[in-house]
């Protein structure tokens, strides 16, 4: 982590537009070209897993806190949701279980990869 200027997210965009701008047009052999694309995609969801993850422990507290009726860390709410589903103490299918899953599930797309054509049109 990185304790200023550049920030990590700033660190590893400049990595990847090194990669991309440099080294990808040197590149020709395909085996080399893929795993190079494979790792700019990595890259890329790294950077976003900097700027974003904060909101999304933040989203994940908000909703499974509402869902279960009490506070605690993004980590363990979301253990408690899984158990209470797994037990049946939480029907899966209720509207506000459903709601929370959703909004977390896009917030996770949204890192993960927001090209993705569903969270495209979910958002």
């Amino acid at each position: 982590m990185a304790l200023g200027y550049p920030s990590d997210s700033q660190l590893l965009e400049a990595v990847s537009r090194f990669l991309a701008d440099e080294v990808q047009p040197v590149i020709t052999d395909p085996a080399m070209a893929y795993r190079l694309k494979v790792a700019l995609n990595s890259l890329s969801i790294v950077t976003r897993e900097c700027e974003q993850s904060g909101a999304l422990a933040e989203l994940e507290r908000e909703q499974f806190s509402r869902v279960l009726g009490n506070q605690g860390s993004a980590e363990a709410l979301n253990e408690s949701l899984a158990e209470a589903l797994r037990e049946g103490r939480i029907d899966a299918a209720s509207p506000e279980v459903l709601s929370a899953l959703k909004a977390v599930s896009l917030a996770k797309l949204a890192i993960d990869n927001p090209r993705y054509s569903t969270y495209r049109a979910l958002s």
